[in-house]
């Protein structure tokens, strides 16, 4: 009786408080991209007035997480120039199933660069920091 106890300590109570911990960190980031528009319609229409950077990402990603940080003040920055769209992959959507097709996305996190003609203009995938995110930005006006 004393080892189940035990085993109960050790392994399955700090799992718990893990899962519960990654559960609550998805909802803090989405919390802090209140300024990204997260609408993955606009990823399949190729014209559009403005250019478009497109976020990839998976709510359990730390890479993901990492690089909302790195964005939280460039959209209210760019707001009137480039339009920010966020797509999770993990969702299971058939919009954004059809846009990680048409993106051919396998990594997350990836950020698309989109001219407003709808042609890609760069393609990074995994972890940027915010100066090089306002580059690839700058590159699209």
């Amino acid at each position: 009786m004393k080892n189940w106890i035990i085993v109960l300590l050790i392994f399955v109570v700090p799992l718990g408080v893990f899962i519960y911990l990654e559960s609550n960190a998805g909802k803090t980031i989405a919390k802090e991209a209140t300024n990204t528009i997260s609408t993955v319609a606009n990823t399949m229409t190729k014209t559009n007035s403005k250019p478009r950077m497109l976020k990839f990402f998976s709510p359990m990603c730390s890479d993901c997480k990492k690089i909302s940080k790195e964005m939280a003040n460039i959209p209210s920055d760019y707001e009137d120039v480039v339009v920010f769209e966020e797509i999770n992959v993990s969702d299971g959507s058939k919009a954004s199933n059809e846009a990680v097709k048409t993106y051919n996305v396998t990594v997350v996190p990836t950020l698309i660069f989109v001219s407003k003609n709808g042609e890609v203009i760069q393609k990074s995938e995994g972890f940027l920091t915010e100066k090089e995110i306002r580059t690839s930005l700058n590159s699209l006006k």
